[in-house]
């Protein structure tokens, strides 16, 4: 009401009574005085954000501004309870993790033994002989498998060296590769199919007064660019090797995709990590690669090269995201790629921890 354009609205000074703890007059204040201070001193790139991220040409009104300021101190303030519980806050050293939402009508159709895992494991609170031992519900922590300790929930779904030879990890690797396969594919048969049409970069001159007329949106850039005859090829039936006019490598990236005509490679390259590690991941895939992003570059072909990350408990990375961004892929199509990888990558998680203190047999993928 204060910030209302009407002088009598903005004269009344109405008591809200909102608790002992929390008073609405006190957060409207501060968030006002934070509101002033970001206004002094711009927008502050965090971790791999650009020059100019997250400015926003278009201001909404000030008490929109300060009803969002309101909401985002209350979440700070949750967060920083959350960064100090050692085990149900971990989910805080999270680096570049998309948030997984969930709707009612999923809620309504999911078992309530798959949330009830779902959360769980998000909190690190399922019946792991290490969670077992410190509740003083069991003596040994204890790996079943390979005998190590402390055999909690990260040494289940992505550290047991027995579970490692035996194939389970590859099994949901694979398994979460398939998706990404299959979003691929339907993106370059989508991009193969569509006239390429040259753009008209044409200058337009108005008269004086004039308004110009409304251009249709841009169409999504895309690293296929112009070439109609892209070729997916993964490293999952057969293994994959890297076609001899490209490059001569010994490395097998889970997914290549190659144009003879507009002479580009994109290779990417999938991990299912312990969440906390997807960056460390991200960083050494990357590191991997770049020999033979050099030697392809040599040759005479434009290469990208994608290090893609989808957590073993079914959150996925925002690298997902940018490599179906990057190939042109439609808002909708992202969504729904990087729902089914999740999905997947937790449904097998649960067959891998509900296994864990028995044999593996070959599944397929």
């Amino acid at each position: 009401m204060a910030e209302s354009k009407d002088p009598i609205v903005q004269a009344v000074q109405p008591d809200v009574k909102t608790g002992i703890k929390w008073k609405a007059s006190e957060e409207v204040a501060g968030a006002k005085f934070d509101i002033n201070i970001e206004k002094m001193i711009g927008v502050v790139p965090v971790g791999r954000q650009g020059l100019g991220y997250g400015v926003d040409s278009k201001q909404s009104l000030p008490r929109l501004q300060i009803a969002e300021k309101v909401k985002s101190n209350i979440e700070h303030v949750r967060y920083v309870t959350a960064c100090q519980q050692p085990s149900q806050g971990r989910w805080t050293a999270w680096k570049d993790i998309e948030v997984r939402e969930l709707s009612w009508s999923e809620l309504w159709n999911v078992s309530d033994k798959r949330i009830s895992m779902m959360i769980k494991s998000a909190y690190d609170v399922l019946g792991t002989p290490a969670n077992l031992k410190k509740w003083n519900l069991q003596e040994s922590d204890q790996c079943v498998l390979c005998d190590k300790s402390p055999c909690n929930l990260k040494h289940i779904l992505s550290n047991c060296s027995v579970a490692l030879v035996g194939g389970r990890y590859t099994w949901r690797h694979d398994r979460v590769l398939k998706c990404i396969v299959s979003a691929s594919d339907s993106i370059v048969v989508e991009h193969n199919s569509k006239p390429n049409k040259p753009r008209n970069n044409a200058i337009v001159f108005l008269r004086k007064g004039q308004a110009p007329k409304s251009k249709a949106k841009a169409p999504r850039t895309s690293v296929l660019g112009s070439a109609d005859d892209w070729v997916v090829i993964s490293d999952l039936e057969t293994q994959l090797v890297v076609p001899r006019e490209i490059a001569i490598t010994s490395l097998r990236p889970d997914i290549v995709l190659w144009s003879r005509k507009g002479k580009a490679v994109v290779l990417c390259e999938l991990t299912c990590p312990w969440e906390e590690n997807a960056e460390w991941a991200h960083e050494r895939k990357l590191a991997k690669y770049e020999g033979l992003k050099n030697e392809i570059a040599s040759n005479g072909w434009i290469v990208k090269v994608f290090a893609v990350e989808v957590g073993c408990r079914g959150f996925a990375s925002r690298s997902l995201r940018s490599y179906l961004t990057a190939m042109g892929a439609s808002n909708r199509k992202i969504k729904g790629a990087v729902k089914e990888c999740c999905e997947v990558a937790e449904r097998a998680s649960v067959d891998i921890y509900l296994s864990r203190n028995e044999g593996w047999t070959k599944r397929d993928v």
